[in-house]
């Protein structure tokens, strides 16, 4: 009986002698005090891990602006050919534009067909058919004393309106166009110079 408690001291002292031992050593790895760390090493009840921040949220795909579309040209260029256009025509406006450049504007109720060019002989000038039979087809003869034209001129004929401009003094040449704009509702001719003389 005496060698069981003999044992029993000699194994509850070793026990001892181990937890001193790994307090110290507890206490030298994370410098605090030694029973401190024993006990709370002996007898925590395990602490709970520290929580980490969120992870950021993906941030939302950065939209590229689709490339924009260049408006459409209020006038489009009517092409040269034979099929005739048809409607009501209005009183022609003459502009003067950029350039000296001059341009007949006719009012179009209806439809807006081909186009063909003349050049005169006889004189210094250009003139464009708008191809169709016009209702209310101006007929118009008139001066001019700015741009690049001397006289602008209209005259109906059967299946088509013919425009005409003679040159102004100091332009060697000239060039003519037909345009139509669906949003303004007309036709137009535009005369520009295309050369002029030295002086």
């Amino acid at each position: 009986m005496n060698s069981l408690r003999t044992i029993f001291r000699w194994m509850l002292l070793i026990w001892l002698i181990l937890v001193l031992l790994l307090g110290v050593a507890v206490s030298r790895s994370t410098r605090t005090s030694c029973i401190g760390n024993t006990m709370a090493f002996l007898f925590s009840r395990g602490e709970r891990a520290a929580e980490l921040p969120p992870a950021p949220r993906p941030l939302p795909p950065v939209e590229t602006p689709a490339p924009s579309t260049p408006p459409a040209p209020e006038w489009t260029e009517l092409a040269k050919g034979s099929s005739p256009g048809s409607g009501t025509l209005g009183s022609p406006e003459i502009q003067t534009l950029d350039g000296g450049a001059v341009a007949l504007v006719l009012p179009l109720d209806g439809i807006a067909g081909n186009v063909s060019f003349y050049n005169p002989t006889n004189v210094n000038g250009a003139t464009v058919d708008l191809k169709g039979e016009w209702k209310n087809a101006p007929f118009m003869k008139k001066p001019m004393s700015g741009g690049c034209l001397s006289l602008i001129q209209t005259a109906s004929h059967k299946g088509y309106l013919r425009v005409s401009g003679v040159a102004a003094k100091g332009v060697a040449r000239l060039s003519a166009k037909a345009e139509y704009s669906e949003s303004r509702g007309a036709v137009r001719v535009v005369f520009s110079p295309s050369e002029t003389r030295g002086k």
